[in-house]
């Protein structure tokens, strides 16, 4: 056993009643995943051990892989050490994060949460008018047919690609969620089909709308629920394991590409005057992308960062596409 666990585990088997408070705010990182997982292996069975998960913030859904391998690690947790599991919303509990919400032998929410939004996407940009406008020709040769190029419009195939992958993945977290919250949709008289089409499908919710829905078990936030229910425990909250070195990552050129573009992006719309209309506004940025692509792309270290970003923008989308098909696989 490593330093580090050792160490977790001995302050794991102090003998006091303890609140395990996790939390998960904005998203679901590598890194704030990897510290929650290894807390969780490091546990240890304790009398009165109680696990809570407060969400906060978490309004993405592109963290469905890693939100799916959380769940797993933390229901297993649960059960495993005989710790019961309340999970609850401070504030924005919607996308993937509601599949977490969902594991709660009790979900509360703060009365001024919104919920729900459940849905399964994929994000894409392109640069095709912009090429055309700059009169640059650019184009990825692979063995097989790729998707979602950069370089160009999503064909139909591209589409039909992203809804299918989709849907698939929507119907995966839906039943996810109707293992743990079936019955308490057919406790407000909702069927699971009708769960599945009116409030698992992209809909978002109010704190009273989600309780009248069955998303939601009570109205109220973690602290009052610790002081009614587990008065006595002790809060404490797993902190990053520690680390031996601390590695400096190197500044990665294709994000300065990003900030450069999102810079020149903002000076655009600031200095639109009010009386502009959307077209006004558009046809100006048009204008003024075109004359920033045609100055930077002369400097032979941004047109390389550049190429290297649409190649790296390439190898994302179809990563992204084969782990959604993986997640699947692994769900169906």
């Amino acid at each position: 056993m490593s330093g580090a666990i050792r160490q977790v585990s001995n302050f794991f088997s102090k003998k006091s009643p303890t609140i395990w408070h996790f939390r998960i705010s904005s998203s679901l990182s590598s890194q704030v995943l990897e510290d929650n997982l290894q807390y969780l292996r490091a546990m240890r069975h304790k009398e009165g051990q109680v696990f809570a998960l407060s969400i906060s913030s978490f309004q993405k859904s592109r963290d469905t892989a890693r939100v799916i391998t959380f769940y797993d690690a933390l229901r297993q947790a649960s059960e495993k050490l005989r710790a019961p599991l309340y999970t609850f919303s401070e504030d924005q509990a919607l996308g993937d994060s509601y599949l977490l919400l969902s594991l709660g032998e009790t979900v509360s929410a703060n009365p001024f949460s919104i919920i729900g939004s459940i849905n399964s996407r994929i994000n894409y940009i392109s640069f095709e008018k912009l090429f055309e406008r700059l009169g640059i020709k650019y184009d990825i040769y692979t063995s097989s047919s790729p998707a979602f190029l950069p370089s160009r419009k999503p064909t139909p195939s591209d589409i039909q690609l992203a809804e299918q992958s989709n849907q698939e993945v929507l119907e995966s977290i839906q039943n996810l969620i109707l293992q743990k919250r079936g019955k308490h949709f057919e406790n407000k008289g909702i069927s699971r089909e009708q769960a599945k089409n009116e409030i698992l499908s992209g809909q978002t919710f109010t704190a009273q709308q989600a309780l009248k829905n069955g998303l939601i078990d009570q109205i109220g936030t973690f602290y009052e629920f610790k002081d009614s229910m587990y008065p006595l425990h002790k809060i404490r909250t797993p902190e990053r394991f520690p680390q031996k070195t601390q590695i400096f990552p190197k500044i990665n050129k294709d994000i300065l590409i990003l900030a450069e573009m999102s810079q020149e992006i903002e000076m655009i719309l600031s200095s639109a005057p009010s009386t502009a209309t959307d077209q006004q506004i558009v046809q100006t940025a048009e204008v003024r992308l075109a004359e920033f692509f045609t100055r930077k792309l002369k400097e032979p270290e941004f047109l390389i960062a550049f190429e290297n970003y649409l190649l790296n923008e390439f190898e994302q989308q179809k990563s992204m596409i084969e782990r959604k098909q993986e997640l699947i696989e692994i769900l169906s």
